[in-house]
């Protein structure tokens, strides 16, 4: 069940990926290599939830994630 919906992930975010290389918003990449990376990514700030009082101490964790997400989009972006 979990890999089942893994996958619909993956081909969503893989489908979204190529569709935008198609229109020339997005520059060529490998669209199932670089939807991986962005889901890991994903689920490592999820779990950097649990250290807010220790290694994020101090640190704003909604802006954190917005940074983050913002830069790995934008990283898909034409120059």
């Amino acid at each position: 069940m979990i890999d089942q919906q893994g996958n619909q992930i993956i081909f969503l975010m893989v489908t979204t990926i190529e569709e935008g290389m198609a229109a020339g918003e997005f520059r060529k990449v490998n669209g199932r290599k670089f939807a991986m990376m962005f889901w890991a990514a994903l689920h490592g700030l999820i779990l950097f939830s649990k250290l807010r009082t220790t290694i994020l101490k101090g640190e704003d964790y909604p802006e954190l994630v917005g940074y983050s997400v913002d830069y790995l989009i934008e990283s898909l972006g034409t120059d």
